[in-house]
């Protein structure tokens, strides 16, 4: 695994990123994405934004965690916005993401996301 932040910063390093035990990457720290989404999945964390579109802080897991966007495949990304809109893949109703203390959502948007409705692309 090569850690896509490590080419996005300008660090060029030969060799291979790698998940940790905790299942973080050793580059950037960032949680694993299928972890990632499997706890969105279940509802059992919850979500403290910030103002990077290209992280977000994750709590419930027992310790502190942060997630790096750009570890998200394509299919996980469309996933998530189905997520964060509330929606399945059909557009039926899901449980809505949950966010720390009780805050409405993003105050600024994933990099990768546009608002519901919106017909830019990211």
């Amino acid at each position: 695994m090569r850690c896509p932040r490590r080419d996005e910063i300008g660090q060029r390093k030969d060799g291979e990123d790698a998940w940790r035990d905790d299942q973080t990457c050793s580059y950037c720290g960032s949680l694993n994405p299928d972890l990632f989404m499997a706890h969105l999945e279940a509802g059992d964390v919850s979500l403290g934004t910030t103002d990077k579109s290209y992280k977000v802080y994750v709590e419930g897991l027992g310790r502190f965690a942060k997630f790096y966007f750009q570890h998200l495949d394509e299919g996980q990304r469309r996933r998530f916005v189905l997520l964060l809109n509330g929606e399945d893949e059909r557009g039926l109703p899901t449980r809505p993401l949950r966010f720390v203390d009780g805050e409405m959502g993003f105050y600024v948007l994933p990099f990768f996301a546009v608002p519901k409705g919106s017909q830019a692309t990211p």
